[in-house]
């Protein structure tokens, strides 16, 4: 793993990348075994000077709420630097909920805030119970989870700028076969991705912007849309 992250980061740092995404590690690993992959990571980006995030996502080193918070406290204690990627939606989709019971909710919570100290990019995908993440944030019917990933959001955003880490921030609702199928156009996916991405982004700038004086467009926020075809800066 480790061999492979610092092959892929040398060769990110001959194209000028300046930060990788690291689907990294499993959730299979013992807790020793983790704790030693987020050092290893942390060696990786000091020897290459590619900014290493570890991404919150399904089977992989921060594939729940319980393992991210163990495998940070861990790290803390142990002096070591962790980075993260955030997308929350892989929380609710391996724990087949959105941690709406009070104890859940609470604890989900502290977590997202304690994440801030560690967390440099947002993936804005809007997750559920079912598979990956919503058909469509748009329709009402889907308000509840939007409803949720808007609050987990704000308090990643404001921990965030307390720092003075200014978050990157991305929706990722994916091209067919990505998506989630949406039982209300005959379980297709919706058409047109980018217009979905822009709606999001839009949203947050709107949101965000009404909180913190900021248009969105410069910073302190910095607002990247993705579709089939790649990404774009907004």
């Amino acid at each position: 793993h480790l061999e492979s992250l610092e092959e892929q980061a040398e060769v990110g740092k001959e194209m000028g990348v300046i930060a990788l995404n690291i689907h990294g590690g499993s959730q299979a690993w013992d807790a020793g075994a983790l704790v030693k992959f987020a050092a290893g990571v942390a060696e990786v980006e000091a020897r290459t000077g590619v900014q290493c995030m570890l991404e919150t996502h399904r089977e992989r080193a921060l594939s729940s709420p319980w393992k991210t918070k163990e495998l940070m406290a861990a790290c803390d204690a142990q002096g070591i630097p962790l980075q993260i990627n955030v997308d929350l939606s892989h929380w609710c989709h391996e724990g087949e909920n959105l941690f709406s019971t009070t104890m859940d909710k609470e604890f989900v919570e502290d977590l997202v805030a304690e994440l801030a100290i560690h967390v440099h990019h947002i993936h804005a995908r809007v997750g559920w119970h079912k598979d990956g993440h919503i058909p469509d944030p748009r329709k009402k019917e889907y308000s509840l989870e939007r409803k949720t990933h808007d609050r987990w959001w704000d308090i990643l955003l404001a921990g965030m700028l307390q720092r003075k880490a200014p978050p990157r921030i991305m929706p990722t609702f994916g091209p067919e076969l990505f998506s989630s199928t949406d039982p209300s156009v005959d379980g297709k996916p919706p058409e047109d991705v980018w217009e979905i991405n822009s709606f999001l982004c839009d949203m947050h700038r709107a949101r965000w912007a009404a909180r913190y004086g900021c248009c969105g467009c410069c910073g302190p926020l910095c607002f990247y849309r993705r579709d089939g075809r790649g990404q774009k800066g907004y």
